[in-house]
């Protein structure tokens, strides 16, 4: 399937497609969509995935992907949609993602995912249900998560 590197449009959702994805995914440059959502798929995403640079919307929701968001997602500038919910990703929503600024929907709900939610970019534009059960996430007070804690708040350890 890697080899349709031609392909513009990929939907493959509520199948029963199973395995992690392949690193070959970045082979398809010209695909505008890909919707792999509501599948059995697993492991990380492969960093390859940012190699996607035309594609408008992405979905891999509701499946079993586990690990970072990669930082090469902020390579996908022409991305208008993003939905990751309902995975098991876990770490820090990169601040590459910054860099798209024709995000209009993002969809990170239902992860395990920690750490300050960006402010910049298409952030300042998406509200708290783009973040709901995510128990780690901080930001600011419109997303409806608790406020992060500064480094000058940190107490200094005393010996």
């Amino acid at each position: 399937m890697w080899e349709l590197t031609d392909i513009l449009y990929l939907n493959l959702s509520f199948n029963s497609l199973f395995g992690p994805l392949s690193e070959d995914i970045g082979k398809l440059k010209v695909v505008t969509i890909v919707d792999l959502s509501n599948n059995n798929l697993s492991g990380i995403l492969p960093s390859s995935i940012g190699q996607l640079q035309n594609s408008l919307k992405l979905s891999l929701s509701t499946n079993g992907i586990e690990g970072p968001i990669p930082i090469t997602l902020g390579k996908m500038t022409s991305l208008e949609h993003l939905d990751l919910s309902k995975n098991n990703l876990s770490g820090v929503i990169p601040k590459s993602l910054e860099a798209l600024s024709h995000l209009k929907n993002l969809n990170l709900s239902f992860n395990i995912l920690q750490g300050e939610i960006p402010t910049g970019g298409p952030f300042q534009n998406f509200s708290a249900q783009s973040f709901v059960s995510n128990a780690l996430l901080c930001g600011v007070p419109r997303l409806q998560v608790p406020l992060c804690k500064s480094r000058t708040d940190l107490k200094p350890h005393s010996k």
